[in-house]
């Protein structure tokens, strides 16, 4: 069997059982190069030490040929910072390549998928990602084997450098973003930009945590695309009360995984499938935006402003 020559990143933290069975996933394509990035312990948590320790030995597993790089903090620096500060990393060592989180955990034709979509859109700036994500899997948008959003998926993606180089932690271009019709151009539905501005904002004053968002933020200033699976290829296995964002079980979002078939057949054009962005817009964001939600961010904003 040969080895995969796509890299692969893993990032975790405190989470062995999960994070076995996310590497276990990847043993099972024995890639050439294998990058894992993991956090610290915290200070004030007695339990994180002995299971962060847990976590580095599932590496020990690794049984094949390859060549292996390893990130592994001795602080914690917390998933919004450790994620992309890992991903920085990986990137400053490979040009391409996949990323899977400790709980995201792919079937086997999402690494194929990868490998022939960062092939084919190597070049092309407005493909910026390849999600293995599709959270409506039970509808057929098109007939090809993926499709593009504008939104960002990163439970299991894939990209490359040229396209990372373009994130930016800080959003210093998000005034003449907003400024300058970027909302407008990126997002015409008023309900979509409310949603959007209201999290970017957030982001961008440093009222909440989450760097996914500011990526999601990268692909509207760049006028970016996701790709997006016919079929859903990575399964989110850690919603669970030790998770730092998906403490509950979201039964909307617990979707199971399935194969493509190869070869992949590709759409003839790279623009933005609108029905499916409607729909997931209306499943996946609007549906967390109530009088609540709204009145709690204001207040956490004004709050934070009297503060400074």
């Amino acid at each position: 069997m040969n080895n995969f020559d796509t890299p692969i990143l893993i990032i975790g933290f405190n989470r062995f059982d999960t994070i076995e069975r996310v590497f276990m996933s990847v043993r099972e394509v024995r890639p050439e190069k294998l990058f894992i990035a993991l956090d610290g312990p915290r200070d004030d948590v007695l339990s994180d030490k002995e299971n962060c320790d847990k976590v580095k030995k599932v590496f020990t597993k690794i049984d094949w040929d390859c060549e292996v790089k390893t990130l592994y903090r001795n602080k914690n620096m917390g998933c919004d910072e450790a994620v992309p500060d890992s991903i920085s990393w990986f990137f400053s060592n490979v040009e391409e390549g996949i990323i899977l989180e400790d709980d995201c955990l792919p079937s086997r034709s999402f690494f194929s998928y990868c490998k022939d979509l960062l092939a084919k859109y190597r070049d092309n700036d407005k493909v910026m990602m390849i999600s293995g994500n599709n959270f409506i899997s039970d509808y057929k948008f098109s007939e090809d084997s993926f499709f593009f959003s504008k939104y960002a998926f990163i439970w299991g993606w894939a990209t490359w450098r040229r396209a990372w180089e373009k994130f930016d932690n800080s959003m210093k271009s998000y005034p003449s973003f907003k400024k300058n019709g970027g909302f407008r151009d990126y997002y015409p539905n008023i309900l979509d930009r409310f949603f959007w501005r209201t999290g970017f904002e957030n982001k961008y004053n440093g009222y909440s945590q989450g760097w996914d968002m500011k990526w999601n933020y990268a692909l509207a200033y760049y006028n970016g695309l996701d790709v997006i699976p016919s079929t859903n290829l990575v399964r989110n296995i850690g919603m669970e009360s030790d998770a730092t964002h998906t403490k509950k079980y979201d039964k909307r979002m617990d979707i199971p995984t399935y194969d493509l078939d190869f070869p992949l057949k590709y759409p003839d054009n790279i623009e933005e499938c609108k029905i499916y962005d409607k729909k997931i817009f209306k499943r996946n964001f609007l549906s967390t935006v109530n009088v609540y939600t709204i009145l709690k961010n204001y207040r956490n904003i004004l709050i934070k402003k009297i503060k400074r």
